[in-house]
């Protein structure tokens, strides 16, 4: 009788296992098959213009963009940087690790992809927004803010790709 009762636990214990098994299986397997859920998708239409645009296209594209940003008075924020007149000689004679200067290039690079993610933030936030409804007259400035923000992350992206390139 004993023999009886510690079979039915122990046929009733393996099914539980094989069960949660089972179930573990599932989750190994769907892991394996998600892309990377943590993070979103690129919106559509940045991914679009970024894979059917030519290098020349980008290139005008990229030209056109930086000539209509606002150009702001910041000071030292917003002036480009010169290297001294007084050291150009020794710059010039001076031996680089290339390593190092390629590790700049990349970490370049990423700091040109925060930015990008943060213009498809706000092109998304401004989808949303669209997508909600509004005035005319807020939906027409959505509309222009939303496809600044668009193109600013398509050069955030593009030209973080082209600075990969170089290094």
């Amino acid at each position: 009788m004993n023999s009886g009762n510690n079979e039915e636990t122990l046929a009733r214990r393996i099914q539980e296992l094989e069960a949660q098994a089972e179930r573990l299986q599932i989750r190994l397997n769907e892991r394996e098959h998600q892309t990377d859920t943590t993070f979103p998708g690129l919106p559509q239409e940045i991914i679009q213009e970024l894979e059917e645009a030519s290098y020349p296209e980008l290139e005008e594209s990229f030209r056109v963009f930086r000539r209509d940003i606002t150009r702001y008075d910041g000071g030292i924020w917003t002036r480009q940087g010169a290297v001294n007149k007084i050291y150009i000689g020794e710059l010039k004679k001076a031996r680089v690790e290339a390593f190092g200067t390629v590790q700049a290039k990349y970490k370049d690079a990423e700091r040109l992809r925060g930015a990008a993610r943060a213009a498809s933030d706000i092109f998304q936030a401004i989808q949303h927004i669209l997508t909600r409804g509004g005035s005319d007259e807020d939906e027409e400035d959505l509309h222009q803010v939303m496809e600044k923000a668009r193109r600013l992350a398509v050069y955030g992206f593009a030209t973080s790709k082209q600075q990969d390139r170089e290094a």
